[in-house]
């Protein structure tokens, strides 16, 4: 083998060297805006998921209010029919023991034992009454403490509504501010990457006009 074959086949193998390590760092070039690409992903598909999970928080908890509501209101509507139920047995039970007694309040003839008669009779008659009233006053708080609640309820709905809307404005700016931030970080990634590949590319041509002087040097010496 020549002189001049031999640095041939040496500069061919510095030349695959090169290029060699050349692809190597192109991959690895390409590899780095790849992943800043992929974590920038990541990071906005957790950004959203935790913002949803804000907004859909306020969703859940007025659900659960609401069904607790409503299991209230089912309790209470229960126990006040049972009541009502109860009531207007006990007072059919009066009704009966004060219409029973009329007879026999009839049939007195004697002043003093008509007049007491009379008397119990009055007495059954305003207790009942007052019973009657004490219910109706019952009912009517309780339709008051209904009509507040839901005035309570309304504002709460108000103010839930609010909220959510707050959150979801909120999610939404931050998330265009994440976005621009990662879509700039993805950017200075690719810049970076175009700037290194036309770096290494005009290191590449350079040392390819190195090698081919050289070889035209050796051949003109070799002539």
């Amino acid at each position: 083998m020549s002189g001049a074959d031999s640095v041939e086949g040496a500069d061919d193998e510095e030349a695959l060297g090169e290029d060699s390590g050349a692809k190597k760092q192109v991959e690895e070039e390409q590899s780095r805006s790849h992943k800043q690409t992929e974590e920038s992903r990541q990071r906005l598909a957790k950004l959203l998921i935790d913002g949803t999970q804000l907004v859909t928080n306020i969703q859940v908890a007025a659900d659960c209010r609401e069904a607790h509501r409503r299991s209230e209101e089912e309790e209470l509507t229960r126990q006040r029919v049972e009541k009502l139920e109860n009531e207007a047995k006990g007072n059919q039970d009066k009704f009966d023991e004060i219409t029973s007694k009329w007879a026999a309040t009839k049939e007195k003839i004697v002043p003093q034992e008509l007049w007491e008669g009379l008397n119990q009779q009055q007495m059954l008659c305003a207790l009942l009454i007052e019973e009657k009233n004490k219910l109706i006053s019952e009912l009517q708080q309780e339709l008051k403490s209904k009509d507040d609640q839901y005035v309570k309820d309304l504002r709460r709905q108000a103010e839930d509504i609010n909220l959510l809307l707050e959150r979801m404005e909120e999610q939404i700016r931050n998330l265009l501010k994440n976005y621009r931030r990662e879509l700039l970080q993805i950017e200075k990634a690719f810049e970076l990457e175009r700037r290194e590949l036309l770096a290494n590319n005009k290191n590449k041509w350079e040392q390819g006009m190195q090698t081919l002087n050289r070889q035209e040097s050796i051949d003109r010496s070799i002539e």
